[in-house]
């Protein structure tokens, strides 16, 4: 029996809004909502989006296909109906006064998510703990569909760009998990040739989470590679696995440090940083940026992996920042842009954007094999907090709401001019 909600014009609200994306409460679609608590619609009316997941970790609602469903919210443009409230106000206040990712505050989102346990991670990731977004669009088969669907689509009159896409495209595969190590090795061979690496070049890796990337280096390119985070939990277990029997990287290659990026000393040949900016804040993008440039050599590359935002926002949306990524903020390419001026010359920016959305409904499907197979304990809203992060997140990679650039940047310019690689 659904809970009583006082303020029925909160129901009315919400149904109205709802019905600009064809969603209805307590329809029988996968994409429709199920109320078990009428609170809800209070909650939204005065959380916003933070209310609603809320709401939805403590079960006052469900949805067979979340993922469906946010799509299409996002789509008619949903979020920003519900973000007129005081919480998104405080929030975009606390972003445009204050420095939320001061080196105090900088191991925040360590101990909030990155250290939440490795066990989980490793079942929802993969043996190599890769936490970015894998490169799909490598791999062969869904290369040569994709190439195909171009084809099919030429001469056709343009798609209606109103319609809201439900499900994942067709040319990625229909269980991403299990092809999920194979599409984020084409990722990391990716990156390597965009940095044009070689034999006994010195490499940094900020950011270098539990240190996939940094192995990969220097395994397949023999480079010497140092890896920072400020993560406790992930240093150690790059650190274990390096020292594993028969481990995957010869000894002496990989320098693991336990530390902020801010006080890093050294030059190197190259430099990458993969799913770490997110969290440096747009108050610090010049100091980042500064920090890098003094420790690349002359004629060396860095390459920024990146999230981004197609709109001016002051930080991530309220629940995301609350319970998964405090105080994160995607930058915009324009502000990524400002902050290297006079710095770095900005080489090749490559759009994988499209390529997150299987990535997470990987992460999604393999974090419920592991829920299931007991590979570690969760409570449940802990558990529903999890899945209403990896499916919210790949609805707005499918509606191109957020992208994923990578950005390859030179000191003074590649003489005749970079070679980008696809």
């Amino acid at each position: 029996m659904s809970r009583y909600s006082k303020n029925q014009r909160a129901r009315k609200w919400l149904e109205g809004l709802l019905a600009h994306a064809d969603i209805r409460l307590d329809g029988d679609r996968p994409f429709d909502i199920r109320v078990h608590d009428e609170r809800l619609f209070d909650r939204v009316t005065a959380a916003g989006t933070l209310g609603a997941g809320e709401a939805y970790m403590e079960g006052w609602w469900d949805c067979e296909a979340l993922d469906r469903m946010f799509a299409r919210a996002i789509s008619a443009g949903l979020e920003n109906k519900v973000s007129r409230n005081l919480t998104t106000l405080a929030l975009a206040l606390r972003h445009t006064l204050f420095n939320m990712q001061s080196r105090r505050r900088a191991p925040m989102v360590a101990r909030r998510h990155y250290d939440f346990g490795n066990e989980l991670f490793e079942a929802m990731l993969g043996p190599n703990m890769n936490y970015s977004c894998a490169w799909w669009s490598g791999l062969g088969d869904v290369k040569k569909r994709k190439a195909g669907d171009r084809s099919a689509r030429e001469g056709s009159a343009a798609p209606d760009p109103s319609a809201s896409p439900d499900s994942l495209p067709a040319c990625y595969p229909q269980q991403p998990g299990t092809r999920l190590e194979e599409a984020q090795n084409a990722k990391m061979e990716l990156i390597c040739q965009k940095l044009q690496l070689a034999p006994g070049m010195t490499v940094l890796d900020i950011g270098c989470g539990w240190g996939s990337l940094a192995r990969y280096m220097a395994r397949q390119y023999g480079c010497h590679v140092t890896g920072i985070s400020i993560s406790r939990n992930q240093i150690e277990w790059a650190r274990r696995r390096e020292l594993e029997p028969g481990g995957p990287v010869a000894p002496g290659r990989i320098t693991w440090i336990l530390g902020d990026y801010r006080e890093l000393r050294g030059e190197f040949d190259r430099i990458v940083s993969v799913g770490m900016f997110e969290h440096v804040g747009r108050k610090n993008y010049r100091r980042f940026f500064r920090t890098a440039r003094g420790l690349l050599k002359p004629r060396g590359l860095f390459l920024l992996h990146t999230i981004g935002s197609i709109s001016q926002r002051a930080g991530c949306d309220p629940w995301i920042s609350r319970y998964i990524f405090p105080n994160g903020q995607l930058p915009t390419l324009d502000s990524i842009v400002r902050a290297c001026q006079g710095l770095f010359v900005l080489e090749d920016c490559h759009n994988l954007g499209a390529d997150y959305d299987p990535t997470l409904m990987a992460w999604r499907e393999r974090f419920d094999e592991g829920l299931r197979a007991g590979a570690f304990d969760l409570t449940d809203a802990e558990a529903r907090m999890f899945r209403y992060y990896l499916l919210t997140c790949a609805a707005a990679f499918r509606c191109r709401d957020i992208e994923l650039w990578q950005i390859m940047l030179s000191p003074g310019g590649v003489a005749g001019g970079y070679e980008a690689v696809r």
